[in-house]
Parts: structure tokens; C-alpha cells; sequence
């Protein structure tokens, strides 16, 4: 019922087009579809939502998920202990393009009309692609370690909260 009011408050603000942050900390809003609804709509507000697990709140729920995740400007993210959770996180931050080059050498004596030392150099690159951050990286962070992305810019930085 308390979130029920509050929602029906933020509607109201909502409609006559007024500024407010709405902060949500780990408050599941799979089942409630007036707060999921609040959250996910366009409008001059903006979410902080607080989560050991976004990906949990939401039920699973990809729609819901992408529709959050696509409305931040910035994304502070800690560790999960959920590998979906993880796997989730790291294909929204994103992939990149990784060459691998392998260099090698070959060498030895060889004798044909006579003896003579011979030399092979070779290289090899190969692109593949792999997550700016992968998701055991997530689940390996530490209490106060995190990684910002910025949605606006794609940046990514891996901090240290103090």
C-alpha cells in the first residue's frame, strides 16, 4: 500500500512535467506493475535504483531489464554473485574487436647440395570478439571496487570507492 501512494504520487508529479530523482534499493518490482511502469517511463525523473541484483528484481525479465538499463545515463556496477546476472551486465556494457597475434620462428640446418642454416618467420592474426568486461570479472570484485559506465560516451572505468 506505502508504494502504491508513493507511486501514485510520482504519476502526479510525472504529469505536470516535475523534476524528481526516484531512488529504488533492492525493492522487487516484477509483480508490481504500477512501480515497474513508473520506472520505465520517459519523463523529466530520474531512477537510482540500488541493487545487489537488478537483473533479479526484474523477475528475469529481459524487456524490463533492457527498458531500465537503456534509460540510465550512468551505470555503477558492483559484484553480483548471480552468473546471469553477470553475463547479463557484461553483454549490455558491450564487446570489442580483440586481434590476437601469434608470432613464430623457425630455424635449423638443413642440407641439400650442402650445409646451410635456415631461418622461417611467420605471423599470424586472428580478430574475435569478447566483452569489454567479462562476467567473471563482475563476480570477482571486491566490497569496494566498481566499474562506471557511462551511457552517453561508452566510457568504462574500474575504480576503487573509498
Amino acid at each position: 500500500m506505502l508504494v502504491e501512494l508513493i507511486v501514485n504520487s510520482l504519476v502526479i508529479a510525472m504529469n505536470r512535467g516535475l523534476d524528481f530523482t526516484l531512488m529504488i534499493d533492492d525493492i522487487a518490482f516484477v509483480n508490481n506493475d504500477l512501480l515497474r511502469n513508473v520506472v520505465c517511463q520517459k519523463s523529466n525523473h530520474h531512477n537510482i535504483i540500488v541493487s545487489k541484483d537488478l537483473y533479479a528484481l526484474t523477475g528475469g525479465k529481459e524487456d524490463v531489464f533492457s527498458t531500465i538499463v537503456a534509460e540510465a545515463e550512468k551505470t555503477v556496477l558492483f559484484a553480483h554473485s548471480s552468473n546471469i546476472s553477470c553475463e547479463k551486465w557484461s553483454k549490455y556494457i558491450g564487446e570489442y574487436q580483440k586481434l590476437d597475434v601469434t608470432t613464430n620462428r623457425n630455424s635449423g640446418w638443413s642440407q641439400s647440395n650442402r650445409w646451410g642454416f635456415n631461418t622461417n618467420d611467420g605471423q599470424t592474426e586472428t580478430y574475435k570478439r569478447e566483452f569489454k568486461v567479462k562476467p567473471e570479472e563482475i563476480n570477482r570484485l571486491s566490497p569496494n571496487q566498481a566499474y562506471v559506465y557511462d551511457h552517453t560516451n561508452g566510457s568504462l572505468i574500474n575504480t576503487i570507492i573509498i
